[in-house]
């Protein structure tokens, strides 16, 4: 492990680092590699990985998923990940970021919409409809050659191909709904709005209260939205996200209590080690002697 934060890639392409946008083959990754299976790492952008021909694990903050045939991923930019193929995969890796979707007019509510990308949480690969799979591929395909052209309005013809994709994937699989029982535009409008100010402000901020008043709502409106839209109220949710956060340190880091308890909002380590085993039942220090065993 290290003192030093999780290593995260920030760039989607880090030969070329002001691009915002790249899509590579998944066996020319693994032949860079030299075969040798990814660390544990983050991404600052969007990553899909679509493997065509693959088997193996594909390991998202603490919980592995298969990696097999015609699997998708979709990766939001912060979660820790880590491919673990058991012989060489086929299939894409198309990244973006940020700054690609506000290029082409692409709004972040767009991605928030679309029922693929999740922070936190199950992250399971999904499989498109079979009969789906080929306008996918096509579509694909598209970026691709876009992506390694010279072509005028490079940009904005990948930014359309890359919105289309998504549209397309959208309808060909999506992930597990969450605990849906009134679906009503305000709420869902809510939702989205306190899911983004959670990835903005966990590290610092972990009362409902203070996202209440950032969206204009009460305690008890915010809760009860959440509630009915995911099945954990608002103090469950912004709880769940500082818990994997310190998962994510705890493991992959050196970090001292005090350092780790500073960096996720918390006054003393005593109220972080409080918490943590109040959330998860053990206490920080038995959780990262567990998952260094588990590693060994």
């Amino acid at each position: 492990m290290s003192s030093e934060p999780i290593k995260t890639y920030p760039y989607p392409d880090a030969e070329e680092q002001q691009l915002s946008f790249s899509i590579k083959r998944m066996e020319d990754l693994h032949r860079r590699a030299q075969g040798r299976p990814d660390h544990p790492h983050r991404h600052g952008y969007f990553t899909v990985i679509w493997a065509w021909e693959a088997a193996g694990l594909h390991r998202i903050d603490f919980e592995d998923y298969p990696l097999g045939p015609n699997h998708l991923f979709f990766l939001s930019p912060g979660q820790v990940h880590q491919l673990l193929p058991s012989h060489t995969p086929t299939g894409w890796v198309l990244n973006f970021s940020e700054a690609f979707l506000a290029q082409n007019n692409i709004r972040r509510t767009f991605i928030t919409d679309l029922n693929l990308f999740r922070p936190s949480g199950v992250n399971p690969a999904l499989i498109p409809d079979a009969s789906k799979t080929e306008r996918l591929k096509q579509v694909l395909q598209l970026l691709e050659d876009g992506w390694q052209s010279d072509m005028a309005l490079k940009s904005e013809a990948l930014g359309a191909l890359l919105k289309l994709f998504l549209i397309y994937a959208n309808e060909a699989c999506t992930l597990p709904p969450e605990q849906h029982t009134q679906q009503t535009q305000a709420g869902r409008t809510i939702l989205r709005s306190f899911k983004e100010l959670v990835e903005q402000h966990y590290h610092q901020a972990h009362k409902v209260r203070y996202y209440a008043d950032k969206l204009a709502v009460t305690t008890d409106y915010l809760n009860k939205t959440v509630k009915a839209l995911t099945g954990q109220n608002a103090k469950a949710y912004i709880q769940n996200r500082v818990v994997l956060e310190a998962k994510r340190l705890l493991h992959f880091t050196d970090l001292s209590a005090k350092e780790l308890s500073y960096q996720l909002g918390f006054e003393e380590p005593a109220h972080f080690s409080a918490f943590f085993k109040n959330c998860t039942g053990q206490s920080p220090t038995a959780f990262r002697q567990l998952h260094s065993t588990e590693d060994a």
